[in-house]
C-alpha cells in the first residue's frame, strides 16, 4: 500500500506492493500534477486541458501568447491574471514618438485602462515651444485629465498633485465625481528648453475605466508644441 509524501501528499510506492508499473506511478503523477504550473499555447488549449478536470483553488498556469501577463491563478470561480490577482500589477503607458501639433483640440499623450481599485498615479510629460518668442504671447498648454467612454472611471476621490516646470505645486482635489475631465493649465519658456510637467496623485474607481493624460493649446494655430518620446504615465494598484 502506497505511503503519502509529507509535504505534498504524492503517493509513493513501497517495495511491499505488488510490482504494477501502472498502479504504481499513474497516483503519483496525477498528485504531483497539481503543483507544477502546465504551460499552455492559447487559452483554448488551457480549457480544453482542464475540460475533465477541476483546478484546485490557487492552481496556476501559464499561457505563452498572453507574454508576460500570461500567468494565471484559479480564484475558485474563475481564471485571473496572476498580478491582478495578488493586487501587485503596475498599468502603464508611454510615448513611442514625439507628437508636434498646434491643434486647439484634445490630443492623447498617454493612456491607460485600469479594473476598479485604488491607484496610485505618476505622470510625467516632456515638452517644448517650438516656435520663435514672438509668437508664444500669453500662449500656454492646457493638461487635462479624462475618463472617457461608456467604462468610464467613476471617482470617488482623487487628489492630483502638479509641479510646473518652475518648480510651483498645485493641488487638485475631486470628489464623487461620475465622469467627466478636468483641466490643468501650463506655461511655456522659449524654443530652447525642454520642459518637464509632473503629475502625482492618488484615485479611487468603482468601476473597470480608461484614464488619460491629453493636451492642448489654448489657442488653435498660433504655434507648435513639441510633445516627446518617453512621456509616460504609470498606475499602481494599492488595495
Amino acid at each position: 500500500m502506497p505511503q503519502n509524501s509529507p509535504l505534498t501528499k504524492t503517493p509513493m510506492p513501497l517495495l511491499s506492493d505488488v510490482p504494477n508499473i501502472e498502479t504504481a506511478t499513474h497516483p503519483g503523477f496525477q498528485q504531483l500534477e497539481k503543483y507544477t504550473i502546465p504551460r499552455f499555447s492559447t487559452t483554448s488549449a488551457r480549457n480544453a486541458a482542464f475540460s475533465g478536470i477541476t483546478p484546485g483553488q490557487g492552481q496556476l498556469v501559464y499561457i505563452a501568447s498572453k507574454g508576460h501577463l500570461g500567468y494565471e491563478l484559479w480564484t475558485g470561480s474563475e481564471w485571473m491574471e496572476l498580478g491582478e490577482y495578488t493586487r501587485l500589477r503596475t498599468f502603464s503607458d508611454y510615448r513611442t514618438s514625439d507628437l508636434t501639433t498646434s491643434s486647439g483640440s484634445y490630443r492623447d499623450i498617454v493612456d491607460v485602462v485600469v479594473p476598479a481599485g485604488t491607484w496610485k498615479m505618476e505622470c510625467e510629460v516632456y515638452y517644448k515651444w517650438e516656435e520663435d518668442e514672438a509668437k508664444k504671447s500669453d500662449e500656454h498648454i492646457i493638461f487635462n485629465f479624462n475618463y472617457p467612454g461608456s467604462l468610464a472611471a467613476r471617482i470617488s476621490y482623487l487628489v492630483i498633485d502638479y509641479t510646473d516646470p518652475d518648480g510651483f505645486n498645485q493641488r487638485f482635489q475631486l470628489e464623487s465625481r461620475s465622469s467627466g475631465s478636468f483641466d490643468i493649465e501650463a506655461g511655456l519658456r522659449n524654443n530652447v528648453d525642454i520642459l518637464s510637467a509632473r503629475f502625482t496623485g492618488i484615485f479611487r474607481d468603482t468601476n473597470a475605466g480608461e484614464i488619460a493624460c491629453r493636451v492642448k493649446k489654448n489657442k488653435f494655430g498660433q504655434g507648435r508644441v513639441k510633445y516627446y518620446e518617453g512621456s509616460f504615465m504609470e498606475l499602481t494598484r494599492l488595495d
